[in-house]
């Protein structure tokens, strides 16, 4: 069974607009930001549908969107629900981070991700900026010599002082007047343990990284004293005259940025925004969908696009110009080829439609190989529907038929059938958010020819 504070809603899902108010305790005019934001689609006059994936923060209260390809019901088991959102929101970082490297296709997507020192951007914003800053560069901690003077001989590190000073002798005995330490500077730790004691406090505070993310076990891995709420607002000018001061001395852009994201907690009116959402995810998770397979079947699209002919328009004026067309994913295995479509469709619910269904033919018409193959496939690949009330996270890939065209019951030879399989989307994002990928296997569904 689902805790209450387990907020769970679907991408798919509709409702009239006090329904949905209801569930995300919500008034209209807070809904009508969402709806401008395009998390939701009006379908009819009262009707609206959730498009979003990721994680909806609304006030105080927690929301994750998950795929629809996850049905999700109130008996269904939580460990399992859990694992599911943690691993959506790997996914959704895992998208962003191609497209930061420009190895995903960048589009004019509505995409909620990386929003950086927005003046009006809230708290819960700081949290995912922090959270990503975090995985990627760790604690706060500059590089210096560790080995340094000290007034005093607590924390005296001795092989160090024995090896690099002159003693001056009294009674026989070696006195050293400037031992020397291996402790960091003073500044340098405290901000250490302030990195580490904001990161805790956020994440303790709405409980985010408890269902999609390690955060928590990482943080006490650390081994570091945490202060307090109270300790952190208490010293709050401190802090930020700390901050600012080591800004000053600080010119690594990864340091620079993480002491702006800790003075930016502390700042007033900084992270408590009029706005009353924060978003993270995207209106559009078919294009994580088909980035995700584009990794799990190793694309060779750069490799065979070449190989594709593309219709061109050549006009009575002497000019011409590329109408363009780019199949998902061309792949080549052993001595056969596959023309692979991405499709964001949950059979059961919905299927490809015609435009889809001519798009892979004209690939495969217009395909010119360079060498003989023993067969070429043109297939869809679509996500199953995994019930996590029935834990079928584990399903195994299936064949789900094809699409032949007929005339008469009969099919027509000029027209190539289009096979259809159905893809665990657990095992397809579990595998794209590797650092080492695995080739997903998927020529063992296929019929013989």
């Amino acid at each position: 069974m689902l805790k209450e504070e387990l907020h769970i809603i679907s991408e798919g899902e509709s409702f009239i607009l006090k329904e949905w108010c209801r569930k995300l305790s919500i008034t209209d005019s807070e809904f009508d930001e969402l709806l401008n934001c395009r998390i939701f689609l009006q379908v009819e006059s009262n009707l609206f549908r959730n498009t979003f994936v990721g994680t909806i923060k609304l006030r105080k209260n927690l929301f994750y969107s998950l795929p629809k390809c996850f049905s999700i019901e109130n008996n269904s088991d939580e460990k399992t629900v859990k694992q599911i959102v943690q691993l959506v929101e790997k996914s959704l970082l895992a998208y962003k981070k191609r497209i930061d490297s420009s190895k995903a296709i960048r589009t004019e997507e509505n995409f909620y991700l990386a929003i950086r020192y927005l003046q009006t951007r809230t708290e819960f914003d700081l949290l995912l900026t922090l959270k990503e800053s975090y995985f990627k560069n760790g604690l706060f901690r500059k590089k210096k010599n560790k080995y340094q003077e000290r007034k005093s001989f607590a924390g005296v590190n001795w092989q160090q002082t024995i090896s690099k000073r002159q003693p001056i002798y009294s009674d026989g005995t070696p006195v050293y007047v400037s031992p020397i330490s291996k402790d960091f500077s003073f500044e340098e730790s405290k901000i250490t343990i302030l990195h580490l004691s904001i990161l805790s406090y956020l994440a303790k505070k709405y409980h985010f990284f408890e269902y999609s993310g390690n955060l928590s076990a990482t943080l006490k891995s650390e081994n570091l004293e945490y202060l307090s709420e109270i300790e952190l607002r208490r010293d709050a000018v401190n802090w930020i005259s700390i901050l600012n001061s080591e800004l000053r001395r600080t010119y690594k852009d990864e340091l620079k940025e993480i002491l702006l994201l800790l003075r930016e907690f502390f700042v007033e009116d900084g992270y408590r925004s009029v706005k009353t959402f924060s978003l993270f995810g995207t209106s559009y998770y078919y294009m994580v969908w088909e980035d995700a397979l584009k990794v799990a079947m190793t694309d060779e699209y750069e490799k065979f696009i070449s190989q594709i002919g593309q219709p061109i328009y050549h006009l009575q004026n002497g000019t011409s110009s590329n109408a363009g067309q780019e199949p998902d994913i061309l792949i080549e295995r052993e001595n056969s080829f596959y023309i692979l479509d991405a499709k964001y469709y949950v059979l059961q619910r919905s299927k490809p439609g015609w435009k889809d269904i001519v798009k892979q033919l004209f690939y495969q018409k217009s395909f010119v190989p360079q060498k003989e193959y023993d067969t070429i496939e043109n297939i869809f690949l679509v996500p199953l529907l995994l019930q996590t009330e029935k834990l079928q996270i584990e399903k195994a890939d299936e064949y789900f038929g094809k699409v032949v065209v007929e005339h008469g019951g009969i099919a027509l030879s000029d027209f190539p059938e289009i096979k259809i399989l159905g893809l665990n989307p657990v095992n397809v994002f579990r595998n794209y958010i590797r650092t080492s990928p695995e080739q997903i296997n998927f020529t063992n569904l296929l019929p013989p020819n």
